[in-house]
């Protein structure tokens, strides 16, 4: 009986000293959440770091609203001088000589008055610039250029400072590593996003090989458009292949891996407009999506699930993504996808963790739950 009693000691003992380093090793890797952003150009992944930052982060001070003013009127600017670009290439151009000669003096640096307003409402509704913007897919011109050249009287006022959506908004080209750092309900998180070096990413891929987090964000709105970086290619198809690539890296093949399939707002419409992804082509007459099998409904959710399948059957890694449909633009599915992301964090630690093959006790995974709910800033935050 002594002996029965006195082996059962020694086993909870042992019991406690693994719940013990278990712990300990735990908070020693909590120093933050490091998340790399990869993704093809003009994803939304900028505009995801802009909603963390609109969601958990400081409001914005006038100096920020002031310096987005002027993008805003450069945005709206800029895009209706490629719609008209692209009017001419595609089309006869626009109806106006006047207006035709208005464009000319359009400049991306320049302030919209109402005179400039005007120019670009009548500009909107010729005939030319409608095609042209039915077809910007050819430019990858944004969704966005509507909203901003339909909002230039807005723009036009002395007093206007921009809204957190017009902020959402802005297309701004990231050309050099940006590095975001937002807390999270008590958990820090640093946001490398490395769209500048995508041409690059071979070469610098193994240099983040310590983040924990994979954040891979891809337009599902994008099954029609051409790739900027490389014009014979479907973008969405290319993301797809950035995709494998990316997390079958051996750096990065135990890592957590968020897949956000964004713009589900523009797929819905495009699907909407009767735009069949297996009518769609490449410049060189490939079809990337010949298989898919459009319905007389045109429903987006069969385009959505169809896409997703494609992205999960690309790889051979046998650790699965975790996968978000989401529209960037919208703050509370941003949100539900981040507040999640703490858990997922945890589970993927627990599960890789030296310990997870052992038997843990009840009262340690109870610790656990504890710690992560009331323990987890100071945690990530001790260096």
């Amino acid at each position: 009986m002594g002996n029965f009693l006195f082996a059962k000691s020694r086993a909870r003992a042992r019991s406690l000293k693994i719940d013990a380093e278990m712990l300990k090793e735990f908070k020693e890797s909590c120093v933050g959440i490091k998340v790399l952003v990869l993704g093809t150009a003009n994803t939304g992944k900028s505009t995801i770091i802009k909603q963390l930052r609109i969601l958990y982060g400081e409001p914005y001070t006038r100096k920020e609203l002031e310096m987005y003013k002027r993008l805003v009127h450069s945005n709206a600017l800029s895009f209706m001088t490629q719609l008209y670009e692209l009017a001419i290439e595609e089309g006869d151009g626009i109806l106006s000589e006047k207006d035709e000669n208005g464009v000319y003096c359009l400049s991306p640096a320049a302030e919209i008055d109402e005179e400039t307003a005007q120019l670009l409402s009548r500009l909107w509704i010729d005939p030319g610039i409608q095609q042209a913007y039915l077809d910007r897919a050819k430019r990858q011109i944004p969704e966005s250029a509507e909203y901003f050249i339909t909002k230039a009287h807005e723009f036009a006022h002395e007093d206007y400072l921009p809204t957190v959506e017009d902020i959402l908004q802005i297309r701004i080209p990231t050309k050099k590593l940006v590095t975001k750092k937002i807390d999270i309900d008590g958990t820090d998180f640093t946001f490398f996003d490395l769209s500048a070096q995508e041409n690059k990413r071979k070469k610098w891929l193994y240099k983040f090989k310590d983040v924990q987090v994979i954040l891979f964000v891809a337009g599902l709105g994008d099954f029609d458009v051409i790739s900027s970086q490389d014009p014979t290619r479907n973008k969405l198809e290319l993301s797809i292949e950035l995709f494998k690539e990316a997390i079958e890296t051996d750096e990065f093949k135990d890592k957590t891996v968020i897949l956000l399939l964004n713009k589900m707002d523009v797929l819905k419409e495009k699907i909407r407009q009767s735009i069949d992804p297996a009518h769609v082509h490449d410049p060189l007459g490939k079809k990337p999506w010949v298989n898919y099998k459009s319905d007389k409904d045109h429903s987006y959710l069969k385009a959505q699930k169809y896409f997703l399948e494609r992205f999960k059957t690309c790889h051979t890694r046998s650790k699965q993504p975790i996968v978000h449909c989401t529209c960037g633009l919208e703050s509370k599915s941003i949100d539900e996808v981040f507040r999640g992301l703490e858990g997922a964090i945890i589970n993927d630690y627990m599960k890789q963790s030296i310990f997870a093959s052992m038997k843990v006790s009840a009262s340690a995974q109870d610790k656990m739950s504890k710690f992560k709910r009331a323990g987890m800033k100071a945690a990530l935050n001790k260096k």
